[in-house]
């Protein structure tokens, strides 16, 4: 269960980018937010769906 790989790895856990579909409005990568918020990480990217090649350059700008 995700809690649990969560929870048994947080002091690994550094920031969160996270997945969603903007059809859910405000609910839009909530799960990214209730995690960074729950760990105290940073909230370092949210990509719609799959993703862009530009979403994946950004992404790879954040994470190095």
């Amino acid at each position: 269960e995700v809690d649990d790989f969560l929870s048994g790895n947080a002091e690994h856990l550094k920031g969160i980018v996270v997945s969603g579909d903007t059809s859910y409005g405000e609910a839009y990568g909530g799960a990214g937010d209730a995690i960074a918020k729950q760990y105290n990480v940073p909230l370092l990217y949210k990509v719609e769906n799959e993703g862009t090649d530009e979403d994946i350059a950004e992404i790879k700008k954040v994470i190095a």
